[in-house]
């Protein structure tokens, strides 16, 4: 069976609907053709397959007869354009820390992608590639996403900073000129059908002193970022993306669809529905969850029944009680003097009937 095609954070797609509105291409044809057209725009965080969207930046180099397109929009993609994850870049206190947080929280923002920082006394290379061998030719992420983030060490390190190299696994496109465009953007030679896409790094600028960033917004930004791969961690499905909302939800916030559905970038009516598709509902996965928590603490602690209804939810420690009969066939005291192997009398918790 073929792996699900990974995704990209549509604030990405939607940066190159906006250079080919600069250059008076036809976007809107573009979108049309390669994703669900302007809906694909419509949350920055909705994921689009990426597979489109690297036909899309192909697509969008021959409608602008351009073959530096990608690495001529990554020379004035700001670190601001790409959300959380570039802003984190330029917070860190190092290059070496900035190029480490891009290599880690890059798969918040698109999956099936190899991203990391090899760092040797002679050279240090970022190296980033998409790993899913059936989307190609990809010239252009690959261009876009070097130029990108040479262009997010200069925001550290100065205008004036070079690479010692820039390597391309793809081939170059149409002779001298092309090349030395690239190596005029990048300042650096450009190598071409290379084992990996890198930029080649003197080690020794992996420590030096940075210019200022914006420290006091990291650890808030790395938060929200991990958050993001906790979601993808769950599964494609939705009903893993939902589970992983209620994990973290559970007892903190509201468990309401709306809130579910406007944190996935979803109408309520398309979260259902995709719930009912996979033969789910909310409240089954809310139900399955709480069972999760609370079944450990029943049957190997002495918290009341009362206080472990609230910690999930209930307000009425009545209701909690009938629920967990329907989850396991008996009350919660009863689960828990099964599991303590103890038929003795036990006081009655008053949060539980009956007892």
């Amino acid at each position: 069976m073929t792996a699900k095609t990974p995704t990209i954070r549509a604030n990405v797609l939607a940066s190159v609907v906006a250079e080919l509105v600069r250059r008076g291409a036809d976007a809107d044809g573009l979108l049309r053709t390669h994703t669900e057209g302007a809906e694909a725009l419509r949350n920055p965080y909705q994921e689009v397959p990426l597979d489109r969207y690297v036909a899309l930046f192909e697509a969008a180099a021959e409608v602008v007869g351009d073959p530096c397109f990608g690495a001529r929009m990554g020379a004035r993609f700001l670190p601001e354009d790409l959300g959380p994850l570039g802003v984190i870049f330029v917070a860190a206190p190092s290059l070496r820390a900035a190029l480490n947080r891009l290599s880690f929280f890059l798969q918040a923002w698109q999956g099936g992608t190899r991203a990391e920082l090899e760092a040797g006394q002679e050279t240090a290379d970022w190296i980033y590639q998409i790993e899913h061998p059936e989307i190609r030719p990809r010239r252009q992420d690959a261009e876009f996403t070097l130029s990108a983030t040479c262009g997010f060490v200069r925001a550290l390190l100065g205008p004036c900073w070079a690479p010692l190299e820039v390597g391309f696994e793809h081939s170059p496109a149409s002779g001298p000129p092309d090349r030395r465009a690239l190596q005029a953007i990048f300042k650096a030679p450009v190598l071409f059908e290379q084992g990996v896409n890198r930029i080649v790094i003197d080690p020794r600028d992996l420590d030096r002193p940075v210019w200022g960033g914006r420290q006091t917004l990291a650890p808030y930004l790395e938060q929200h970022l991990r958050d993001l791969l906790g979601a993808r961690d769950h599964g494609d499905s939705c009903s893993g993306q939902v589970s992983y909302l209620i994990d973290k939800r559970m007892g903190r916030q509201s468990l309401d669809v709306g809130s579910l559905a406007g944190e996935l970038g979803l109408s309520r009516r398309t979260l259902q529905r995709r719930l009912a598709v996979e033969g789910s509902s909310l409240r089954a996965l809310i139900r399955e969850h709480r069972l999760g928590l609370v079944e450990p603490v029943i049957s190997s602690g002495d918290a009341p029944i009362t206080s472990i209804a609230h910690s999930v939810g209930y307000a009425d420690p009545t209701v909690f009680s009938r629920a967990f009969r329907s989850w396991r066939g008996r009350s919660p005291r009863d689960h828990r003097k099964a599991h303590r192997n103890d038929p003795g009398p036990r006081r009655s918790d008053p949060g539980e009937p009956g007892l």
